[in-house]
């Protein structure tokens, strides 16, 4: 399908954000996971993060891990390298792998662990994976230490956040959704003839956030397309509280929902 976000979509596991640049590779080339990264400068972090719940021996074994010593990158860079392309499957996956410079995603990839479905997706593609470059390195690996914390109200949640600055023993920034905006709703959007076609869409898009402009009296807000008929899109819009109440733009398709503030810390030992 022409300039189709499916292959994009794939990839919206890596949802914290930040760019995800790896290489690609065809036929047997070797494909270097950790490639275009200077560990020995210091400052970097591999973290791997459960996807979902344990349902494979690996996770259950390893659990969530972290390296930061430059050396051990430094091997973990020279054997997670694998080869041989693989078809994208409708399996999931056990592992998100973030590349962390300072408290920044800088590269990140995907992993599942199954025999028949095996494969490490990354934005250059999807390749076969061996499952004992993982385990191999094992006693390399240190846990986090993972928190979960609850928030009475947005205005609490944010000075929390506010407050993490600076913090050395925190491995990842968390953005949250309602670190900028208070919650969610989706309207319809007329878009005819977009063919399903990035372009048109895109062109859809930048009408609608010229019409919410016109009328938003310079608040923040983000647009995202989450689905889409023959002559319309839907469209996910994150705002104020505020905003929403004077939107009349669009009927609303699903209703204001107020984000509940709640984040997930990772911490070194």
């Amino acid at each position: 399908m022409p300039g189709s976000r499916l292959a994009t979509g794939l990839l919206v596991v890596l949802l914290w954000a930040g760019g995800i640049p790896a290489g690609s590779a065809a036929g047997d080339e070797a494909v270097e996971l950790l490639s275009g990264h200077d560990f020995t400068a210091g400052g970097y972090t591999v973290l791997a993060r459960l996807w979902g719940r344990e349902r494979h021996e690996i996770q259950r074994e390893l659990g969530e891990f972290y390296v930061d010593d430059p050396a051990v990158l430094e091997e973990l860079r020279n054997l997670w390298v694998t080869r041989g392309t693989a078809p994208f499957y409708a399996c999931g996956y056990h592992y998100t792998v973030l590349v962390l410079q300072g408290q920044r995603i800088v590269d990140s990839f995907v992993i599942n662990l199954e025999t028949d479905c095996g494969a490490v997706v990354t934005a250059g593609g999807s390749y076969r994976f061996d499952p004992t470059l993982l385990t191999q390195p094992a006693a390399r690996y240190r846990k986090p230490v993972v928190e979960r914390r609850e928030f009475a109200s947005l205005k609490e949640g944010r000075a929390y956040l506010a407050g993490l600055a600076g913090n050395e023993r925190l491995l990842l920034t968390p953005h949250p959704e309602w670190r900028d905006h208070d919650g969610e709703f989706r309207f319809k959007v007329p878009c005819p003839d977009h063919g399903y076609e990035d372009a048109r869409v895109d062109a859809c898009l930048d009408r609608l956030r010229a019409e919410i402009d016109a009328v938003s009296g310079g608040e923040a807000y983000a647009l995202s397309e989450s689905g889409s008929g023959s002559d319309y899109i839907l469209v996910e819009m994150k705002c104020s509280k505020a905003l929403h109440s004077r939107f009349d733009l669009h009927e609303e398709y699903f209703a204001w929902r107020d984000y509940k503030p709640a984040v997930t810390l990772y911490w070194r030992q």
